[in-house]
């Protein structure tokens, strides 16, 4: 195990020398709902013509007027999609209308905050998580020292390290307190629910890639799916 540690650090260098800048990882603002919604199968963000847009199926936009309803961080991301697209000239599903008229009218009202707003790096401590638990499974490490052997072996240990060299001073009890401190329970349960997201939706479009192509047999089931999957 320990041979494989160089291995893991420098592996780990090439995975984050290109994203730190001036002592710090350099990613935009993220919060959970952001990154959940846009996992979502139905919700595609795209650039084409020159006009940066989400795509939203008319079965996600009834979702996401749910989930407005859920939190001051859900209504913020559905409300950022609507203006993004009103912004742009770009279409706006029904349910997605519906919200904004009657946010604008005063029916509907964001969530209330709770007593303390959170951090805006959902997307930095995702990135860092998946490199830690990366580092377990590509070189065998366990994901935490033992402490009372004084062991500095583990991918929490080589992510610091790693880090470090690369220009952003990381401790190795930071790294770790990502992992197990009870403080960061709430980003792990949300890390877990965006990764199923994620999974589903890849899957999803592995099932209409494969429903779409040619080589795909013509029988009544695929030409009755593949006439639904035309008009989302």
């Amino acid at each position: 195990m320990i041979r494989r540690y160089p291995d893991a650090t420098r592996w780990l260098c090439d995975q984050v020398e290109d994203v730190i800048v001036d002592g710090r990882l350099d990613f935009p603002e993220s919060t959970y709902e952001e990154m959940r919604i846009g996992q979502q199968i139905g919700v595609e963000w795209s650039g084409a013509d020159g006009k940066a847009h989400y795509s939203v199926s008319d079965d996600a936009a009834r979702r996401l007027a749910v989930w407005s309803s859920k939190s001051a961080g859900y209504f913020d991301a559905v409300a950022r999609i609507c203006a993004t697209n009103i912004g742009q000239g770009a279409p706006l599903p029904f349910a997605l209308r519906a919200f904004v008229s009657s946010v604008l009218v005063g029916e509907t009202c964001r969530p209330r905050v709770g007593h303390r707003q959170p951090k805006k790096n959902w997307m930095e401590r995702a990135f860092l998580f998946g490199l830690g638990r990366s580092a377990c499974e590509k070189f065998g490490l366990t994901l935490t020292s033992n402490d009372e052997a004084g062991h500095a072996h583990s991918a929490c240990d080589a992510l610091a390290e790693a880090l470090t060299i690369c220009g952003r001073t990381t401790k190795y009890g930071e790294i770790k307190r990502l992992f197990v401190h009870r403080d960061f329970a709430r980003f792990r349960e949300e890390n877990a629910k965006v990764g199923e997201d994620y999974k589903r939706k890849k899957n999803m479009k592995r099932i209409v890639e494969a429903l779409m192509s040619k080589d795909t047999p013509e029988t009544p089931l695929t030409n009755y799916l593949r006439s639904g999957l035309g008009n989302t």
